[in-house]
């Protein structure tokens, strides 16, 4: 008992940390929200388990009264966390609609637990003052669970895009061990090491983010070069084919110049935008430079390249349709890495491609003036 006591103590304290960074660091504003509120509910829980342990031990301040407070709070939080930790992992695939349709089950436990006051559903104190759960607590489990699992799939769902194996693997990693722990809880409700677990995997959790957030450029949300040049390393030493297409945005000293860099930098980000739409479900794309772009794909052959190549260009004319003046013009050039070369060779054959369709481009710019 007291061991546990003092798990749920240092995990106030971690999780105290990860709010402090949480609100320091610039994770997206609703994705730091989400994480806040799920965190302060755990901290929440952490309190009443320490308060129930404290109940139980000074059993002269034992009561009714007091567990039924307790109890009626601490299954709603448990589901209310898991909802706030599935519109975190899913912040950019959840619609509205959906949103509070999935909080539904959320309401229903919440109202549910009320009513068991009474009706002893979920829960009921026997004659010695413990809690025993009651004949419909699976209706709570099972509402719990149903996050529980919907939580990985948009984990999943939201890392699918990066073609990483690793970036896919990686953030679950984090939910196995406290969702293993819940399935003990569920069977063994002394042992109570859920929330310390979920507390220390929420710190992990967040760290994971900021150290992924590093890899992202911060004005047009892609990849930045030192995701590019880790790729790059890695995908040299496996040996394995890829693609290579290497994008420049033409004009952008012009555009800075005539404009103002922050016409420039939205122009960017449309450039930037165009390319993920088109090419993120072949490969993965990354601002290498001031105004170059790099996908590396792969199960790319010639005809579907070339296909998707005349996309990016129909989606170009599509937002300069919207764009009065300083409008997109990318330059793009691909080549093939395969074991006979190096990637870094296959890059430089691609750059080069790219030089050439962009000098290209600007000859024929001259032509129609």
């Amino acid at each position: 008992m007291e061991s546990a006591f003092f798990i749920d103590i240092i995990s106030i304290f971690s999780l105290i940390f990860t709010l402090t960074i949480i609100h320091k660091r610039s994770l997206k504003d609703r994705n730091k929200n989400y994480l806040l509120i799920a965190a302060l509910i755990v901290i929440a829980q952490l309190i009443i388990d320490i308060l129930m342990s404290v109940v139980t031990v000074q059993s002269q301040f034992q009561n009714n009264s007091v567990f039924s407070l307790l109890f009626v709070m601490r299954y709603p939080l448990s589901s209310l966390f898991l909802y706030y930790l599935l519109l975190f992992v899913g912040v950019e695939t959840l619609q509205k609609k959906v949103k509070i349709f999935f909080a539904i089950p959320l309401i229903v436990d919440i109202l549910l637990n009320i009513i068991s006051l009474k009706t002893h559903w979920f829960y009921y104190l026997n004659t010695q003052g413990f809690a025993v759960r009651g004949t419909w607590f699976f209706l709570h489990a099972g509402i719990d669970f149903l996050y529980a699992c919907l939580i990985p799939c948009f984990t999943i769902k939201s890392t699918m895009r990066s073609h990483i194996l690793r970036e896919t693997v990686e953030p679950l990693l984090f939910f196995i061990v406290p969702f293993v722990a819940y399935d003990i809880n569920m069977y063994q409700s002394s042992v109570s090491i859920f929330w310390a677990l979920i507390a220390w995997s929420l710190l992990f959790y967040y760290l994971f983010l900021i150290d992924r957030q590093f890899k992202f450029d911060a004005l047009t949300k892609v990849r930045n070069r030192t995701a590019f040049d880790v790729r790059m390393t890695l995908l040299n030493k496996s040996k394995k084919s890829a693609c290579l297409i290497v994008f420049d945005l033409n004009n952008l000293k012009q555009i800075n110049d005539q404009f103002g860099h922050a016409v420039g930098d939205s122009r960017l980000t449309i450039a930037a935008s165009v390319i993920e739409s088109v090419f993120s479900p072949y490969g993965v794309v990354y601002r290498i430079g001031g105004d170059e772009f790099c996908v590396i794909g792969k199960d790319l052959c010639d005809n579907r390249l070339n296909k998707l190549l005349n996309d990016l260009n129909s989606l170009i004319a599509v937002k300069n349709a919207y764009l009065e003046f300083a409008q997109l013009s990318i330059a793009s050039g691909f080549s093939w890495y395969s074991k006979d070369i190096s990637a870094f060779q296959g890059f430089k054959m691609a750059d080069t491609a790219m030089y050439q369709n962009k000098m290209h481009m600007k000859k024929q710019q001259v032509a129609t003036i």
